[in-house]
């Protein structure tokens, strides 16, 4: 301390001038360093700003595009939608199918039903309507009766044809006096715009039956 009143009063001014300098750049550091932490972060979250304003103008000038595709695809399924049998019951099912049969000369014996699901058809556009169509399979079963093999074969070709029904498989055997029977099983798309859950088909196997033979008996 003694040292200190020894200096002379330019070395004392030289040294207060010192400390001054000392304490203000210490103070101007500790006051930098959090403003730089600061517009570090800063800088973070304007780059990830920009980059969330770009991803936007993107979206933006993609959605023409996207909805030019929606409203496609929208017409793509109505169009296959109007392809398809509208729901029916159990008679009507029936009478397409042995309306079906009779037309190529095969006589039905037997028809069931193996299996019915039912599967939600997406709606895009129309997502605010509230009846959303359900696309109906029914699996089907039947035993037919038939002089011409040529017959099963031109029918089994149109339902090849048609996007309503398919084929999964058939069997052919000959019976007798130039008869074969035929045990062929196949679907049937229906579509339910009424967005209610199907009805169970059942009772198929009367309603062919009784059909059969009023047109057994006025052939």
């Amino acid at each position: 301390m003694n040292k200190f009143y020894d200096l002379s009063p330019r070395e004392k001014t030289l040294l207060y001038i010192l400390l001054i300098v000392a304490i203000v750049s210490v103070s101007i550091y500790l006051l930098l360093v959090p403003t730089g932490d600061k517009h570090a972060v800063l800088k973070t979250t304007l780059a990830d700003e920009q980059y969330k304003e770009q991803e936007m103008r993107m979206i933006i000038e993609s959605r023409p595009a996207i909805e030019k595709s929606i409203a496609n695809t929208n017409k793509q399924i109505q169009a296959y939608e109007n392809k398809l049998y509208p729901l029916m019951t159990n008679e009507e099912i029936d009478k397409v199918v042995t309306t079906m049969f009779l037309k190529n000369n095969l006589k039905p014996l037997d028809l069931r039903l193996v299996d019915t699901s039912a599967q939600d058809i997406p709606a895009f556009l129309a997502a605010e309507d509230s009846a959303k169509p359900t696309l109906i399979s029914n699996m089907m079963k039947a035993q037919l009766e038939v002089k011409n093999l040529r017959d099963f074969a031109a029918m089994a070709s149109g339902i090849g044809k048609n996007p309503s029904m398919r084929v999964l498989d058939f069997t052919t055997a000959y019976k007798s006096n130039g008869l074969y029977t035929v045990e062929i099983s196949f679907i049937i798309y229906m579509v339910d715009k009424t967005n209610h859950s199907p009805a169970p088909v059942s009772g198929l196997k009367e309603v062919v039956d009784e059909n059969a033979k009023q047109a057994t008996q006025t052939q």
